[in-house]
């Protein structure tokens, strides 16, 4: 949420049980657990915006302050090409995710497998489209799970 995140002597007289440390929020019915103001909603589900790979795909989830989260899965292009997650974002705030079967391992988004083969997340400037580029034989056809938060 931007608040700098303290430290708590155990040992301070203070504290009166273990609910003060840390001061963490468990969800039960939605089986989330985030700090105040980390919930996102979208319709009656909540998710920790800790936790994307808990969000459901192709929802958005609104976390508070034109603070946006996303979640998409799906194949990647045959060929060399862009996979578009989310239009008309003023800026794009974190993303993650990975490729799957990309020798060795998994690939992380944004990731180099050689010079040849990669992926490149990118706010395009004339459409404030955010956008994976795919280049490569090794990045091509495979399954992805890739999120992003960004601002609106």
């Amino acid at each position: 949420t931007g608040t700098a995140i303290t430290w708590v002597d155990q040992n301070n007289p203070v504290i009166q049980s273990s609910n003060d440390v840390g001061k963490v929020k468990v969800d039960d019915t939605d089986k989330t657990m985030s700090t105040n103001g980390e919930i996102g909603t979208n319709g009656t589900s909540k998710v920790s915006i800790n936790r994307p790979d808990l969000w459901e795909v192709g929802k958005e989830y609104d976390f508070g302050s034109n603070l946006y989260g996303y979640r998409q899965t799906g194949t990647t292009p045959s060929l060399d090409g862009t996979i578009t997650l989310v239009t008309d974002t003023s800026s794009f705030i974190a993303f993650g995710g990975y490729i799957t079967n990309i020798t060795p391992d998994d690939c992380p988004v944004g990731y180099t497998v050689n010079s040849n083969n990669y992926s490149r997340a990118f706010r395009h400037p004339a459409d404030k489209n955010f956008n994976i580029y795919i280049v490569g034989p090794q990045m091509n056809s495979r399954p992805y799970d890739i999120w992003v938060t960004y601002k609106k």
